[in-house]
């Protein structure tokens, strides 16, 4: 997909965008109509609005915006946060893919398996405990 026609899309779909991150503050004419209710519903909510200044959106859709109250909003909202997260997480990895698969790497440490491990490590958010890892180690071998 080149660059004209994603910006193309986006523009098409602009006031959809606008409604995930400015709920409040968007026309409910211009949003779909399966939403439009709730999204009036929400907006005459003060106590919400507040809410929604006070935290990132993420964490508001997630915890102040009911499920029976606003199912479509919320399935609405869900799915545009959706579309950021994984365009997010692609750019992460093929980033960190670049980064594994530079010059700088040894020649003799990019086999596909290693490859393919080291972005497992790269791309996962567990913490490693090293001082534990390294306790645990009996005989550890350091490089000639």
């Amino acid at each position: 997909m080149n660059f004209w026609l994603a910006s193309k899309d986006f523009k098409f779909h602009e006031h959809l965008f606008e409604i995930f991150s400015s709920p409040f503050h968007t026309d409910v004419y211009k949003a779909p109509a399966d939403i439009q209710m709730e999204l009036i519903d929400l907006q005459e909510r003060t106590g919400l609005k507040a809410k929604y200044v006070e935290i990132n959106f993420g964490d508001f859709y997630q915890k102040y915006l009911d499920q029976d109250k606003f199912p479509n909003l919320r399935k609405f909202m869900a799915s545009k946060m959706a579309l950021f997260v994984s365009t997010y997480l692609c750019e992460n990895f093929f980033s960190k893919m670049g980064f594994m698969k530079s010059p700088y790497r040894s020649v003799l440490s990019q086999t596909d398996e290693h490859l393919e491990n080291g972005l497992k490590v790269a791309s996962t958010s567990i913490k490693v405990n090293l001082d534990k890892v390294v306790q645990k180690k009996s005989q550890l071998h350091l490089s000639h």
